[in-house]
């Protein structure tokens, strides 16, 4: 039995200039892509180390993204985090912010929605 790869691509790199066909350098280095048989999560090409918990938000995030999560939709689906560690989600989504913006405190991809949850973007 042959699995087929799960790959998911947060940003999508396809943005060419339309008259000389190259790629928008701006696009080019916001590359993030989860490959969850292997459980790595890459962007531009480069392996991001990221812990249990971290990995395990992130790609549940990556899978709903455009959606808005809530803390307790994390919670409840993902593992690493109990109903104690509720509070610590907050400091989980800063370091994964480190690991994949630009500018980590002026956020463009995993944006915080006031009251709700967390919003994976693709910019």
């Amino acid at each position: 039995m042959v699995r087929r790869q799960q790959r998911y691509r947060l940003v999508d790199d396809r943005t060419r200039d339309r008259d000389s066909g190259a790629r928008d350098a701006s696009t080019e280095q916001k590359r993030l892509f989860l490959e969850e048989d292997k459980k790595e999560i890459t962007k531009n090409g480069s392996f991001v180390k990221f812990t249990k918990a971290e990995y395990e938000i992130f790609s549940y995030l990556i899978k709903r993204k455009g959606f808005i999560v809530s803390r307790f939709e994390l919670v409840d689906e993902v593992e690493s985090i109990s109903s104690e560690d509720g509070g610590s989600i907050a400091v989980i989504i800063n370091r994964i912010r480190t690991k994949i913006e630009v500018n980590p405190k002026q956020p463009k991809y995993l944006q915080t929605i006031r009251g709700m949850g967390y919003k994976l973007v693709d910019r």
